[in-house]
């Protein structure tokens, strides 16, 4: 990364997304990823089922499981922000499958 040539940091940010919720966030035939994608500039993809179940992340509270997905958001802090408010906006939409006594906290 050449800082001379960029006028914000680039960020780097990766998650793990419930199984059962990733479809809120690719869409059908991927509209949904590509249209954040276009709207933000940020790269975003999200990992396979094979991919996410062997990235374990140290220090985690809750670990990824095989039903777990990896998503990753790349690119210019303030179009990586707003690639991730959308990434929210869908997840919002669904209803979370992850009993309670699963969840960090």
């Amino acid at each position: 990364l050449n800082m001379a040539t960029h006028t914000q940091p680039e960020l780097f940010w990766r998650a793990f997304v419930d199984g059962s919720q990733v479809g809120a966030i690719i869409g059908k035939g991927g509209q949904h990823i590509e249209l954040i994608r276009n709207a933000t500039g940020a790269g975003v993809r999200v990992d396979s089922t094979s991919q996410a179940a062997t990235a374990r992340q140290g220090g985690a509270q809750r670990a990824p499981t095989a039903k777990d997905r990896g998503l990753t958001i790349w690119g210019e802090k303030a179009k990586c922000l707003e690639a991730f408010r959308l990434v929210l906006a869908k997840l919002s939409a669904v209803q979370m499958t992850v009993p309670p006594t699963q969840l960090p906290g």
